[in-house]
């Protein structure tokens, strides 16, 4: 089998652990590397023969690639992302994948009219322990859910929607996962460093999760949900990597440990989707995580308005005046 040419557009070290997964990966040729930090480009490609380029364009010059890599924040991402999909390139995105809902939308549309292999690096639902959750919950969502995300090293919400849409889609994309499709949100920023959101999903469950950014040096991510005779808890806390899940049933508690690497896997998944050109191969895709994004908006659009906000109205298939009543 040929290597794989993959060309790479990344910053601030972002792209670190698929680095490690690809030097694991025999078949896969990094060509080129684009940072805008030009030192830390060179010190990525040095042990990779990958030559350096100044500008995101310069990525699709020559061969085309066979796919391609792209770790940089949502502020960063200029247009690499249509380039790509106007040059047939698959590609795979670290979250949120695109600056605003706007542009996320504007990326959907062609990709539903010609279909391409992507991928959007949601590392929380690659866990292990996740999908061990997942497994057991199977293919009915459960009644009820709630936690809490203490993002650490911030002072405040000062900027809410930006604060879900950049870390929280991660987030809001595991509740999607376990709790299942979201229908409509609630929202309302408490203070200055508090956001309640409450999810109601298009089963008729019920989901509700606080948001804290207290300037603690210590993050922590915690999902339960529960339904008649038990409770299934996964989180993570500190600075420890490793997500842990708990299943309390009836006189028996059991408790497992992360022990993959959700980079890899990704990554490898990806690779595989590539190399069979199976756009339905990997997930998330970009069109699937755009729901997620969709959800990140309705969030905010029920912080600004003050109203139950419907996933709906958000991607265009309700208007905000057929939406219900919020409730007393």
């Amino acid at each position: 089998m040929s290597a794989l040419n993959l060309p790479l557009f990344t910053a601030d070290g972002r792209a670190d652990p698929y680095l490690a997964a690809l030097a694991r990966t025999p078949d896969v040729r990094l060509t080129a590397i684009c940072d805008p930090m030009p030192r830390l480009a060179e010190q990525a490609a040095a042990g990779w023969g990958a030559r350096v380029v100044a500008q995101s364009q310069e990525l699709f010059a020559g061969d085309r690639p066979d796919a391609l890599l792209v770790t940089v924040p949502s502020r960063l991402l200029g247009d690499v992302l249509e380039q790509a999909v106007a040059h047939r390139v698959p590609f795979f995105v670290e979250p949120p994948g695109a600056l605003d809902w706007d542009a996320a939308r504007r990326l959907v549309q062609p990709l539903s009219d010609a279909p391409l292999v992507t991928a959007v690096g949601m590392r929380l639902r690659w866990t292990d322990v996740v999908r061990e959750a997942k497994a057991y919950l199977g293919d009915g969502p459960p009644p009820l859910g709630h936690g809490c995300w203490l993002t650490g090293g911030v002072d405040e919400l000062a900027d809410v929607s930006s604060l879900l849409w950049n870390e929280g889609c991660q987030w809001l994309d595991l509740w999607r996962y376990l709790l299942g499709e979201i229908e409509a949100v609630a929202a309302a920023q408490t203070g200055t460093s508090g956001l309640a959101v409450t999810l109601r999903s298009t089963s008729g469950g019920v989901g509700a999760f606080t948001v804290s950014a207290l300037p603690a040096p210590m993050p922590r991510i915690e999902f339960e949900t529960m339904g008649e005779g038990w409770s299934l808890r996964v989180g993570r806390s500190g600075f420890d990597p490793n997500a842990e899940l708990s299943l309390h049933e009836p006189a028996k508690t059991t408790t497992l440990r992360q022990v993959n690497e959700p980079w890899t896997e990704m990554l490898e998944a990806f690779l595989e989707a590539v190399r069979t050109r199976n756009p339905a191969a990997v997930g998330p895709t970009f069109p699937e995580s755009a729901t997620t994004l969709a959800v990140a908006e309705a969030v905010r659009r029920a912080v600004q308005q003050q109203r139950w906000v419907e996933l709906a109205e958000v991607t265009g298939t309700r208007s905000a005046t057929d939406a219900p009543p919020t409730p007393e």
